[in-house]
């Protein structure tokens, strides 16, 4: 029998055992359904029940959900896109040229890719000769800068299209992880913001319109969420929101990204980070301060209050 067979036999013997029947998924099935799949609390069979083919979602805890460049959604972290939307919690009037994103955008402008990190200073010495977007090549990855650029500029285009701004293009406009950023662009996200969160604040999370895609990086006994697939406005308006969890899903191809395996992820075998480095870098996921470093940027206006109690 062969290995993925073998495997898909034994999964669904051991999903029968645990009373949840296969449902078939494929790739393209990663937009809106009809009827949003169940919520379960262990992320781990979560991961499992998505690998064999059914449909189910887990409840994901903010405080420990982080992007690929540090930043935290959590109550002790600060991000920028949470921090506008608790200012503007502050100051429904609140205009983009007055808001902390602008002036996010305008004082964060890495020049490399090593320079995106905030507060990472154990980069790849390659990343040093690459464009900034091409921090988002962790070591689990297999993408090349071509192949990222290509995918990148695929998704931009059709977010962009599905919120009415085709004339947006993530090349001349920027990306909105860090600035230099175009003025329209920065407006794009700032009004996106803003409507997303007055939406969860009247109407609730609508899972009809998808869950929060999120894969997990691990560290023996301990674990963090990385934002890295969709939802990265939904998660900052429900943390502003003082939400404590957010229903999430993995896709079929997600795996955990596990410590133990640094030496065999795609880019620590292709040399393009080391072992060390690279182990060096979950440690930053795990521990960076991005309070401490907002606050060294000098930011005006930080709002480092904690969100209002809050559950999904």
């Amino acid at each position: 029998m062969k290995l993925t067979k073998f495997i898909k036999s034994t999964g669904k013997r051991a999903l029968h055992k645990m009373g949840w029947e296969l449902q078939r998924i494929t790739e393209k099935d990663t937009g809106k359904f009809k009827e949003p799949p169940p919520i379960i609390d262990d992320p781990l069979k979560a991961l499992l029940l998505r690998q064999t083919g059914t449909r189910v979602a887990f409840n994901c805890p903010i405080e420990f959900c982080r992007n690929e460049l540090g930043f935290g959604y959590g109550s002790n972290e600060w991000h920028p896109f949470v921090a506008t939307l608790k200012q503007y919690e502050q100051n429904n009037n609140l205009q983009y040229n007055d808001s902390i994103l602008k002036h996010y955008y305008e004082s964060w402008q890495p020049t490399n890719a090593a320079e995106a990190f905030a507060g990472f200073e154990q980069a790849p010495k390659k990343f040093l000769q690459l464009p900034p977007y091409c921090a988002l090549l962790v070591p689990w990855k297999s993408k090349t800068p071509e192949s990222l650029s290509a995918n990148m500029a695929r998704w931009r285009k059709s977010d962009y299209r599905e919120h009415g701004r085709s004339d947006l293009q993530w090349e001349k406009d920027g990306l909105n992880l860090f600035g230099p950023v175009s003025d329209e662009l920065g407006k794009f996200e700032f009004t996106r913001l803003k409507k997303i969160y007055d939406r969860l604040k009247t109407e609730g999370y609508d899972r009809h319109h998808g869950d929060i895609g999120v894969m997990i990086v691990r560290k023996g006994k301990y674990y963090r969420f990385l934002n890295a697939n969709g939802g990265i406005h939904r998660c900052a308006a429900m943390a502003a929101l003082g939400f404590r969890k957010f229903p999430a899903q993995f896709k079929a191809s997600y795996f955990i990204a596990d410590t133990k395996d640094a030496t065999r992820w795609p880019h620590v075998l292709s040399g393009l980070w080391s072992e060390k480095s690279a182990l060096a870098y979950v440690e930053y996921l795990f521990s960076f301060d991005s309070r401490s470093w907002v606050r060294d940027m000098d930011f005006p206006n930080l709002n480092l209050r904690s969100p209002k109690n809050g559950s999904v």
